[in-house]
């Protein structure tokens, strides 16, 4: 949406002054400007585009997502590839994430929120990788590659809970077929009481083959609807405050677009 120029006008249709107003004549408060260049940017930054550009995450906008809106988040920080397997992927540069980058790890944190856990990344492109589409690890490359779409979650992975450990693994795409054997080193597991610090790294420890009985492929899980699925949700609140003193704080992430 384009704002209209608002102005007002003097004698002659040049700028108005207070000091051309009549005796007895209203003048304009000295506020009024600034309380229109406030609305003017109300209306200019509530787009995607002007979202992005502010480093906001257009999820919070008025406009639904579009794929146009994920690659241009994403295409100065790595490259779009057109792959026989994947479709179009983007892989992230690795001088930007560096070389050990794990999606829902590295330079991130779990925030709890009434969707579930939700990562909030410190990169200014996060607000698209972990929210909308999701990772796969390609082990021809040994990269982990992005699969763009518009569904949105507070996070794409699969979670396993213990009294003690919490572990999740990144959720595949749909119409990826994992391998079981593949996926079993990528889960990453912390100790509950580690689960809330932003700099999770430093905590991974190895996941225990109780963490992981069952499947460990993440399933191809459809776009969620209504309230989150188990795999979804993520460890109790109960049992990440039981393992550290206080309740972990209660944030919300954006909102997703009402069309999602």
């Amino acid at each position: 949406m384009r704002a209209k120029a608002i102005s007002a006008r003097g004698p002659r249709g040049g700028p108005y002054h207070p000091r051309w107003a009549p005796t007895g004549a209203l003048r304009m408060p000295r506020a009024l400007p600034c309380l229109i260049g406030a609305a003017v940017a109300a209306i200019c930054f509530s787009s995607p585009r002007a979202a992005r550009a502010q480093e906001m995450d257009p999820a919070a906008a008025d406009d639904p997502v579009t794929m146009d809106d994920l690659q241009q988040a994403t295409e100065p920080y790595g490259d779009w590839l057109d792959t026989p397997e994947y479709g179009r992927v983007w892989r992230p540069d690795q001088q930007v994430v560096g070389d050990d980058f794990e999606p829902y790890l590295t330079n991130g944190r779990w925030i709890s929120a009434d969707e579930g856990w939700a990562f909030e990344s410190a990169w200014v492109w996060g607000w698209a990788t972990f929210h909308y589409g999701r990772w796969l690890y390609d082990a021809r490359t040994s990269r982990w590659l992005w699969c763009p779409d518009l569904a949105w979650s507070p996070a794409w992975v699969q979670w396993r809970t213990s009294a003690d450990t919490v572990a999740w693994v990144p959720l595949a795409p749909r119409a990826v077929t994992v391998d079981p054997r593949l996926y079993a080193p990528l889960w990453i597991a912390v100790e509950a009481r580690s689960f809330l610090r932003p700099d999770l790294s430093r905590y991974r420890i190895a996941a225990s083959s109780r963490i992981l009985a069952g499947r460990s492929a993440p399933p191809s899980l459809p776009p969620r609807s209504g309230p989150p699925a188990p795999l979804h949700r993520g460890p109790p609140r109960t049992t990440i405050a039981a393992s550290r003193p206080g309740a972990p704080p209660r944030t919300k992430p954006a909102k997703p677009p009402a069309a999602h």
